[in-house]
């Protein structure tokens, strides 16, 4: 088993690594029910307001994760994981409590109260629930017909 690292990626290092990115992110984005695109994570990346992390095995990215801040209206502020994907065959289970422990201190260091994930499957939902984390809601869509 090779060495897991999680890296913040700086914005200067999104084009150039965009072509080894955006495999990952397009499988992430198939569950996102019309919320981004990858041209709309670029920007935004690009833009400063998306930080891409990068979860790496030796010299190979094998995964992604996206990740935003929010400051609701009562002043709580929280980092949300906005996607994880990997269009890798190396199992989560090799890198998740690397990139947990990551983005708990991108969390501290940004004064976040809350990490935040939207679970698009069910079986990540499992998976936050066995690490800790609680179901504060569910989301249902209905299409509207226009």
């Amino acid at each position: 088993m090779g060495s897991i690292r999680v890296v913040a990626l700086p914005v200067d290092f999104i084009e150039l690594l965009w072509d080894r990115i955006s495999p990952h992110l397009t499988v992430a984005l198939e569950h996102a029910q019309g919320e981004a695109t990858l041209e709309t994570v670029k920007t935004r990346a690009l833009n400063g307001d998306v930080l891409i992390l990068t979860v790496n095995k030796d010299k190979e990215i094998v995964a992604i994760i996206t990740l935003v801040t929010d400051i609701f209206d009562t002043g709580v502020k929280v980092l949300v994981i906005g996607t994880v994907g990997s269009a890798s065959n190396v199992p989560m289970e090799e890198w998740e409590a690397q990139a947990t422990r990551v983005i708990g201190a991108i969390a501290k260091d940004l004064n976040c109260t809350q990490i935040r994930a939207h679970a698009g499957r069910k079986g990540w939902a499992r998976l936050a629930v066995s690490r800790g984390w609680k179901e504060a809601y569910v989301t249902y869509i209905h299409e509207v017909e226009l």
